[in-house]
């Protein structure tokens, strides 16, 4: 999704994407820390953890690079918001480790850009679960599927 049509170049190839923006990669990148990828990329004990440090310690270009981070996150949200008419947008996985810098910024972006916000501003929360959101919606996916057609994971475990 094409956040700043100027923007980085992405992996993909194209300019400004939101990932070349907001991903974590570009995330550590852009606050000078080293881009690195794995698993443990996005948990408290990973790579993601000295940037937050540092954003906590008031290091200003970690603090920078969230907040940009958090200006193109809110400018894909906001396109979302008014392409489905949503009360609220949730911050779950790397974003809620970063939601004390990330959250303004986006609530921010979608108060300007999103259509009905002069009636009704968009909430933006922070998920409960924290950084385990996006791997245990997963994990949850995957179990409803097998608890709905125990039969077809059968079949195809075999």
């Amino acid at each position: 999704m094409t956040v700043r049509p100027d923007g980085p170049v992405c992996g993909c190839g194209a300019r400004g994407c939101l990932e070349a923006i907001a991903g974590q990669e570009a995330i550590l990148r852009a606050a000078g820390l080293p881009p690195s990828t794995g698993t443990t990329l996005a948990t408290p004990a990973g790579p993601l953890a000295r940037l937050v440090e540092r954003a906590v310690a008031g290091d200003e270009r970690a603090v920078n690079a969230v907040r940009t981070a958090g200006e193109a996150l809110g400018v894909a949200l906001a396109g979302m918001v008014n392409l489905l008419d949503l009360d609220a947008v949730l911050l779950g996985g790397m974003f809620a480790l970063l939601a004390p810098w990330l959250r303004e910024p986006v609530q921010a972006e979608m108060a300007t850009r999103v259509l009905g916000a002069r009636w009704t501003e968009p909430q933006v929360e922070v998920s409960r679960l924290g950084w385990e959101a996006a791997v245990r919606g997963a994990a949850g996916s995957v179990v409803n599927r097998i608890v709905q057609n125990p039969a077809d994971h059968m079949r195809r475990s075999a």
